[in-house]
């Protein structure tokens, strides 16, 4: 296994119901190959479900997209009161030289949500 790395998505981010919440600062992906992996980390507490996207960019000032073959990376779910977690399989975003992570309530209730990136440098 090569060089693995943790990067802080979002740390204890309060989603409303059915609102969503962007990471403001891009995270350059440009230093990554084909062969290198990414593993999201998902936390929540309270009662909401949240689905989690990327967009991406070719500069840190670009309007980022969602590609069109991007999907959900995965739905985390949890029950009120009750934190639960999600280490989620490999996904492999579309490359490009920044990416953005964009969570999003899925109109059940408010949640607190905490997402680490974990990559792995081949």
């Amino acid at each position: 296994m090569g060089h693995i790395e943790v990067i802080s998505v979002f740390n204890d981010r309060s989603i409303a119901k059915n609102a969503s919440i962007v990471l403001s600062t891009p995270l350059p992906i440009y230093r990554y190959g084909p062969e290198d992996e990414f593993y999201p980390d998902l936390s929540a507490s309270g009662g909401g479900n949240v689905a989690v996207y990327y967009q991406i960019g070719n500069n840190v000032s670009d309007t980022f997209i969602e590609p069109g073959t991007a999907s959900n990376i995965g739905i985390q779910k949890s029950s009120i009161g009750t934190a639960s977690r999600d280490h989620h399989p490999v996904f492999a975003p579309v490359l490009s030289r920044w990416i953005k992570f964009k969570a999003k309530e899925l109109n059940a209730s408010p949640v607190t949500f905490t997402m680490n990136l974990i990559t792995v440098k081949k």
